[in-house]
């Protein structure tokens, strides 16, 4: 999981001390990779007055793969015709 993995910040909060919210995004990856929860840490957890968790799928399980253009380079094709 951790090649196809990407992770991005999308906090919509105006301080940080009001929410976080991040997306989760797998590139290349045929298999439903089911729901992610956070899980709070029993030596280390988080803190803070009436904590919520919110998940959902934006964009569910679907068998078209996407893959990003590879930047800067130059992938030829073999054409007989112009």
């Amino acid at each position: 999981m951790y090649d196809v993995t990407e992770v991005y910040d999308v906090s919509h909060y105006p301080y940080r001390e009001n929410g976080k919210a991040f997306m989760i995004r797998f590139n290349g990856l045929n298999k439903d990779p089911a729901q992610f929860n956070i899980v709070s840490s029993e030596t280390n957890p988080l803190k803070g007055t009436n904590l919520t968790y919110y998940s959902n799928t934006t964009v569910p399980y679907s068998s078209n793969l996407f893959y990003e253009g590879i930047p800067f380079d130059f992938i030829r094709t073999y054409e007989t015709e112009p």
